[in-house]
């Protein structure tokens, strides 16, 4: 059993504690637990420290995009040659669908094509989704990872592409491409990597299904 804190420790072991959570800004669990501690043994001048620091690197925090998927159900589409699930990928709680389909508007209206084609796509099954993911990844960043394909499920025919950078912290969506390479989306997406890892590994388990 760990021995109470008095009011006369130093600040420094309340550093210590909160320097063992990593990545206090993002995941402030250890910090979070050694306030509870402090403030359980009634270690005010501790807990104050702690409470100034979490603050701190709350404030100064790198903010990242958040990525999840939620799945589409086999047979939504009605298609009798692909009736599976899709992964339906979401980033900042918006479908990636959505997000194309109004930056392709953009496109669409200024080379006078018919804004309604605009993010005529569907979305991928989980076991494509993280080959293409994985391909992207391992190829350093030479080959891009279709997220959507073409209505008639051909990758080849019609798509949007992104190219995937891993830094030292993150994880970074990057040059968007669909039909036109010329189009400029200005789209680019960075995630936390350890988030990223666990989208990756949600979706490598429904491909083993």
């Amino acid at each position: 059993m760990h021995a109470a804190f008095n009011n006369n420790d130093s600040p420094a072991i309340a550093k210590i504690l909160i320097d063992s959570g990593c990545n206090v800004a993002a995941k402030s669990n250890a910090g979070q637990t050694a306030l509870d501690y402090a403030e359980a043994n009634s270690n005010t001048k501790i807990a104050e420290y702690l409470r100034a620091v979490m603050k701190k690197a709350k404030e100064t925090s790198k903010h990242y995009d958040t990525i999840d998927f939620r799945i589409q159900p086999a047979g939504t589409l009605e298609i009798p040659w692909a009736d599976c699930n899709r992964v339906v990928i979401l980033i900042n709680e918006q479908e990636i669908k959505n997000i194309v389909r109004e930056k392709e508007k953009e496109f669409f209206a200024a080379c006078g094509l018919d804004v309604e084609s605009a993010g005529c796509y569907h979305y991928l099954w989980p076991s494509s989704l993280y080959a293409y993911l994985q391909d992207a990844q391992l190829s350093c960043g030479k080959n891009k990872a279709p997220i959507l394909c073409c209505t008639c499920d051909e990758v080849g025919c019609a798509s949007v592409k992104v190219c995937v950078e891993y830094t030292k912290d993150s994880v970074i969506w990057k040059n968007f491409e669909s039909c036109r390479k010329e189009w400029n989306w200005g789209l680019e997406y960075e995630f936390e990597t350890e988030a990223y890892e666990e989208f990756m590994q949600r979706i490598k388990a429904l491909s083993d299904c």
